[in-house]
């Protein structure tokens, strides 16, 4: 798929779907609000065969799960045979966890786009106090606590922005 921002490759499963996987869709400082990403992708085309980081989780470390920055990546499916400009609608699953924990590895969305005639994307994104803390001394200053949600948006943004390059209708 050509994106604004470079090429991706990924994998096509058989006759069903074809996956992109791990596309970094934003940025984000720690406790700062998410960026969309414009900066052309650093390999082209991206290597989008697997899945990408998951964004730290409560009590483990960046040696065992998660990493705190680079985390924010995007998944799609689509039917195979799908082309750039099919305008099928587009799902956008949020993965859950109570905002304390979650990524989008385990959700595998394969036959769900083959099967249902539709582009499938997941995301990453921060949770826990990465992605909810708040702080008494930004109060009246500026708004905090809610960096996941800008995490979403901009994947949502992002969405809108590039879905066509995988044959999704961005107002669908």
């Amino acid at each position: 798929a050509h994106l604004s921002i470079g090429a991706v490759r990924g994998n096509a499963l058989a006759d069903v779907a074809d996956e992109f996987l791990g596309i970094p869709y934003a940025t984000a400082a720690r406790f700062a609000p998410a960026v969309v990403n414009r900066k052309p992708l650093t390999e082209n085309p991206l290597d989008a065969s697997y899945f990408g980081p998951a964004c730290l989780q409560v009590l483990t470390n960046t040696t065992t799960y998660g990493v705190e920055h680079g985390c924010h990546v995007l998944n799609v499916w689509r039917p195979a045979g799908t082309a750039a400009g099919d305008a099928l609608p587009v799902l956008l699953y949020v993965p859950g966890g109570s905002n304390d924990f979650g990524e989008a590895e385990p959700y595998n969305a394969t036959y769900l786009a083959g099967r249902h005639n539709a582009i499938v994307a997941s995301l990453n994104y921060r949770v826990g106090p990465f992605g909810f803390m708040t702080f008494s001394s930004d109060a009246g200053v500026r708004a905090t606590g809610n960096w996941a949600l800008t995490d979403i948006q901009a994947a949502l943004e992002f969405s809108r922005n590039e879905i066509a390059a995988f044959g999704g209708d961005p107002t669908r």
